[in-house]
């Protein structure tokens, strides 16, 4: 009670295994409220009804319950003559659809009774005030007269077609000829999500993957030295170090012996530098 399908359409009514109908995929459905409107451009397109695309052109505030039924009229019509009453595709315009509804000069089954064609005649009125829109309307319709609802609701009506569990019950080429004329299909969605997802992944790996490249390109200028990884002892002999402890400690008993001839050197004149000059004369009389 009170949810808004808004997808109602021949692919999302099923049969199950004692053949008895139901209706599926309620995943653009919405729960609405007293005087809530929807606003958003959500269905199949050519199962949608025109004020879906008024609300998405700015013409009116938003729709509600009556666009599940113009859906239902144009699933029966499908049904009924094997075509849709309006050539309308997933890549046509707001405009355009609203266009083709409006001009559409609607051809009704002729190979059912005339009371079933007032159904889709009313299920199918543009203004959706007018529209068929309770399940009392249709159940108190002529062309259901000799049907029995709470039969119906109870199961207890033997189904006239039963799918077989032997084998598919689906034409396997419809999905792909779906998929060709409908761009986007609605029920195709997780897995575009799913595809874009795994892309940007997939980039982002990439991504990460030529930055760790240009890394270890950085660290093949430096030599390797892992002992495990080579085999070789990476250590300085013991000899070496010897030798150049050596030669180290010569080049610095070296430095200290010039140091100090240096620092003699320097002391020596500084005494001459220093020296009285009556004690040089003196010395040179004497």
């Amino acid at each position: 009670k009170f949810v808004l399908h808004r997808d109602i359409k021949p692919d999302n009514i099923l049969l199950d295994e004692e053949g008895h109908v139901h209706v599926t995929d309620f995943n653009i459905a919405s729960e609405l409220t007293r005087n809530v409107l929807a606003s958003s451009l959500s269905g199949t397109k050519p199962y949608m009804a025109p004020e879906i695309f008024s609300t998405a052109l700015g013409e009116i505030r938003g729709y509600s319950f009556p666009v599940d039924w113009w859906a239902l009229g144009v699933t029966l019509f499908e049904l009924l003559k094997k075509r849709r009453p309006f050539n309308i595709y997933a890549d046509t315009s707001p405009q355009d659809t609203l266009h083709i509804i409006y001009n559409t000069k609607v051809n009704f089954p002729c190979n059912v009774s005339d009371d079933m064609n007032d159904i889709l005649r009313q299920l199918l009125v543009i203004d959706p005030e007018n529209r068929m829109q309770t399940l009392q309307a249709v159940q108190s319709h002529p062309a259901m007269a000799n049907i029995d609802f709470e039969y119906v609701k109870a199961k207890s009506i033997k189904p006239i077609f039963v799918p077989s569990k032997d084998h598919l019950n689906c034409d396997p080429t419809y999905e792909l000829e779906e998929m060709i004329i409908e761009t986007k299909p609605l029920h195709k969605k997780k897995k575009r999500l799913a595809k874009q997802s795994s892309k940007k992944d997939s980039i982002t790996s990439e991504m990460v993957s030529k930055s760790q490249e240009e890394y270890l390109d950085l660290f093949k200028a430096f030599p390797d030295y892992n002992r495990e990884r080579n085999g070789k002892s990476t250590s300085i002999p013991s000899d070496q170090i010897i030798n150049d402890t050596a030669t180290h400690k010569k080049s610095i008993q070296v430095e200290v012996i010039n140091s100090d001839i240096k620092n003699t050197q320097d002391a020596k004149i500084r005494r001459a530098v220093t020296t009285p000059d009556s004690l040089t004369t003196n010395t040179d009389t004497s």
